[in-house]
């Protein structure tokens, strides 16, 4: 299947940046064509309201989201998968999230990324996955080997999957959650049922959450930390963040935009890991 085009891009330049032998790719805006700050810091604002009239790029399955255009986009191809009735950004993600995330990885084969919460960059509050194509990430082979050396005492963890269906992306996230330590937090609609689970160690596995209906309905209630997602056809990675930054989850890939030169300048003069640890909690 021949995927449509974002009719405008983002157009950057590319800048290599070898730190502690990792090759970075910096990439630079060269135009306006930029959400203004003002607009990023709009975070009540619910952009996609009326998501069931954008226009879709394909049609899925799965009727609970859409597949929808980037309208700032930094490559040929950046969608969003939007869902249709409102679930905050901060919520924990379902196995419903994940089914229309496999539908649209399966039929794009993109990378998939998540921003969850505000220190995460994340500039939407409506659930929302970013799907981008790349041709290679950056850190592609650390991930792959599960040597992420170069994020020394981040936290930071890698599951690997065989198959990239509903079932293995929700039971990697599960787990990713439990590795990271992420906490749990008051639901946004009071639920005295969710208390139970303000505990991770109480989260219920993947095989029991859908076993009763108010199970389902009680965790897609519950927020939990901000933490940056990076999905592919493979493995998931998850940063836990305790700050915003303009590092979002693409940025953790080694792959930065950035919006002008001396914004590249001090990222270099400050470090690409030192930048990382400015927003991500250390051991």
């Amino acid at each position: 299947m021949t995927l449509p085009r974002n009719l405008d891009i983002i157009e950057t330049k590319s800048l290599n940046y070898v730190e502690n032998g990792i090759s970075f790719e910096i990439l630079i805006r060269t135009n306006q064509a930029l959400k203004h700050k003002s607009t990023m810091q709009q975070y009540c604002a619910d952009a996609f309201q009326d998501i069931k009239y954008f226009d879709t790029v394909v049609e899925l399955k799965n009727k609970n989201y859409r597949l929808i255009f980037n309208k700032f986009n930094l490559v040929q191809r950046h969608y969003l998968l939007v869902s249709i009735d409102f679930c905050h950004q901060k919520e924990i993600l379902t196995q419903l999230s994940f089914e229309a995330l496999a539908e649209a990885i399966q039929i794009t084969n993109f990378y998939a990324f998540y921003n969850g919460g505000q220190k995460s960059g994340s500039s939407q509050p409506r659930q929302h996955f970013q799907l981008v194509e790349l041709d290679k990430i950056p850190i592609e082979n650390l991930i792959i080997n599960d040597k992420l050396r170069y994020l020394d005492d981040l936290q930071c963890f890698v599951e690997t999957f065989p198959v990239c269906d509903s079932m293995s992306l929700y039971k990697a996230y599960i787990n990713l959650i439990k590795k990271c330590r992420i906490q749990l937090s008051e639901p946004i609609i009071s639920d005295d049922i969710a208390h139970n689970y303000f505990d991770v160690s109480k989260l219920p596995t993947y095989h029991q959450i859908y076993t009763q209906e108010e199970d389902q309905s009680t965790l897609t209630q519950l927020t939990i930390d901000d933490y940056s997602l990076i999905i592919a056809n493979g493995y998931m990675i998850m940063f836990k963040r305790s700050q915003d930054n303009f590092i979002n989850s693409i940025s953790l890939t080694g792959q930065i935009f950035v919006q002008d030169e001396q914004s590249a300048q001090l990222l270099m003069q400050t470090g690409i890991l030192n930048t990382f640890r400015t927003c991500i909690p250390t051991e």
